[in-house]
C-alpha cells in the first residue's frame, strides 16, 4: 500500500510539473493501454484503472498518461480526467518518434499510481 509520499502535492497540483511526488509503481493497477489514433503530432489512447478487487479505488478516481523520450525522467504528461477509464490525448508529439508512456492515476482513496512502461511510435503524417 502506499504512503503518503505517493499522494499529488498538494501545494502545485496537478498542473504544474511536479515531479518531485514520488508515484507507486503496481503493473496490476491497469489494464493495458489502449491505442486509438496515432498521428505525427498528437495520439490518442485510453487508460483505464483496474479496481483489483477494491470498488472504492475506481470512485472518483481520475486518471492520466506520462510521456516522454526516455523511460527514467517522462518529461510530459497529461491532464487527469475523471476515471476510471477515459480517453486522454498525448500533444505535442514530433513525427516519427519513439515515446516512452505510463498511464498514472489518483485513485478513488487519494492513493497515485503509475503503470508500466509502453512504447508508441508517432506517424510521419499529421
Amino acid at each position: 500500500m502506499p504512503t503518503i509520499a505517493g499522494r499529488a502535492a498538494g501545494l502545485f497540483g496537478w498542473s504544474m510539473y511536479d515531479w518531485s511526488v514520488d508515484y507507486s509503481y503496481l503493473v496490476g493497477r491497469f489494464a493495458t493501454l489502449t491505442w486509438g489514433s496515432i498521428k505525427s503530432n498528437t495520439a490518442t489512447v485510453t487508460v483505464t484503472l483496474v479496481a483489483a478487487g477494491n470498488a472504492a479505488m475506481t470512485t472518483g478516481s481520475k486518471v492520466g498518461v506520462l510521456y516522454g523520450r526516455n523511460a527514467s525522467s517522462y518529461d510530459r504528461k497529461t491532464q487527469l480526467v475523471p476515471g476510471p477509464s477515459a480517453a486522454v490525448t498525448l500533444l505535442g508529439l514530433d513525427a516519427n518518434t519513439v515515446y516512452h508512456t505510463a498511464p498514472y492515476c489518483v485513485d478513488g482513496l487519494g492513493n497515485t499510481w503509475i503503470g508500466s512502461d509502453t512504447l508508441l511510435t508517432t506517424g510521419s503524417t499529421p
